[in-house]
């Protein structure tokens, strides 16, 4: 398998990912932390792809996507914006970078929700 058949079979995964599992309708919640970091991951990894190549993909944002959107399911929207907000926070430092504006941004959501 190529690298460009690589690439094609990653966004097809990941495109199966974010519109089918939505149809799976579960009580188990083991099985909806999956489908949730699997959609969280899949989408980030999509996105990464798209803008850069291959061997400039960030692992880390991979992995704090998948944790985050796995974290998230059933807490709510400030739940949700609190772990987006911790996620933003541990990918900055993890990456050493400076979290503040990431941090701010992942909050912004539920600012404009409240005000709205």
């Amino acid at each position: 398998m190529g690298l460009s058949q690589l690439i094609e079979f990653v966004k097809a995964w990941a495109m199966f990912m974010l519109t089918d599992s939505g149809m799976v309708s579960t009580t188990a919640t083991g099985v909806t932390f999956v489908l949730g970091g699997a959609v969280s991951g899949g989408s980030n990894v999509v996105y990464q792809l798209s803008t850069k190549e291959l061997a400039d993909i960030e692992l880390t944002d991979m992995a704090v996507a998948t944790a985050v959107g796995a974290l998230t399911q059933g807490k709510g929207l400030a739940g949700s914006v609190g772990i987006n907000m911790g996620g933003a926070y541990f990918g900055s430092v993890i990456k050493q970078e400076e979290p503040t504006a990431p941090v701010m941004g992942a909050g912004v959501g539920l600012l404009l929700l409240l005000v709205l």
